[in-house]
């Protein structure tokens, strides 16, 4: 809701993670699960079954996700405005 209330009120045409900040998390994600139980031998839905990499598991407590979900870190996002340089409607 967060994000559509900012886009209709500073009228932004599109939010998208910047790639940078997805791959460091990506990153992170993959060392936190290192030696834990998910990246075992067997095959699992949560693993991608070509690299071995955990794709369907927060690297945290569903507590800590709640809280992630909170506050957007717009910061973390590419926001593409309208109207900026046109005279587009």
């Amino acid at each position: 809701m967060q994000a559509i209330v900012k886009m209709q009120r500073d009228q932004i045409r599109s939010i998208e993670v910047k790639q940078t900040i997805q791959d460091a998390f990506n990153n992170y994600v993959q060392e936190v699960h290192q030696g834990l139980v998910w990246t075992g031998a067997c095959n699992s839905w949560y693993k991608d079954r070509l690299t071995g990499r955990v794709t369907a598991v927060w690297p945290g407590s569903s507590i800590h996700f709640m809280e992630m979900l909170q506050t957007p870190r717009w910061e973390d996002y590419e926001l593409q405005y309208m109207n900026v340089g046109t005279n587009e409607a």
